[in-house]
């Protein structure tokens, strides 16, 4: 196993604020999914644990452009202004209301949700009519999008970065107490 180190939420901020560089990184997250709450038997007791790879300081409209080439349709993308927060100059974050988030091009990414009470999976076809499909952008006119996703850092369990691992204490510890249980077979 590779060494890490385990981090306060604070220095994983300033980490982060020195980070000026595109690079590919590694990240485990545990969120609370968004999901309808009409009949939903899972409403309250999920959390969503996700494993992605992607590039932190990127720029949008390079990547969407590149994918419209790969495509074979005209490199014009142009992006509009943030609806929501302000980018950090010089770092892959972002500042909303004094809290800050990650922004990330997502490359991959694998969810696992976990009931609460029992700490098991469930099974992706049973949740599916209760969370809230990914959108699709409207604007990119690819087929492939480019998806950006912007994640709490509150929410960041673990980072891979530059050859190190990063474990931020107060969500790695959670994560480890909400790990689905192996099924006794």
């Amino acid at each position: 196993m590779a060494d890490f180190l385990s981090l306060t939420l604070p220095q994983l901020r300033k980490r982060l604020q020195r980070v000026s560089q595109s690079m590919p990184i590694g990240m485990t997250s545990v969120t609370t999914p968004q999901m309808r709450k009409k009949n939903n038997p899972f409403f309250g007791h999920v959390a969503k644990i996700t494993r992605s790879n992607g590039w932190i300081n990127w720029r949008y409209a390079k990547a969407v452009n590149r994918q419209r080439i790969r495509e074979h349709r005209p490199a014009n993308f142009r992006a509009l202004h943030r609806t929501w927060g302000e980018k950090m100059q010089n770092t892959p974050l972002i500042r909303h209301n004094e809290l800050l988030y990650l922004d990330v091009k997502v490359q991959q990414r694998h969810a696992m949700y976990v009931d609460l009470r029992t700490l098991t999976e469930i099974p992706w076809p049973q949740i599916k009519p209760f969370v809230r499909p990914p959108q699709k952008s409207t604007r990119q006119r690819l087929e492939r999008d480019v998806i950006l996703r912007d994640y709490h850092v509150e929410n960041i369990a673990e980072l891979r970065i530059s050859g190190e691992v990063w474990r931020v204490r107060k969500c790695w510890n959670r994560l480890q107490k909400i790990r689905p249980q192996e099924s006794a077979s």
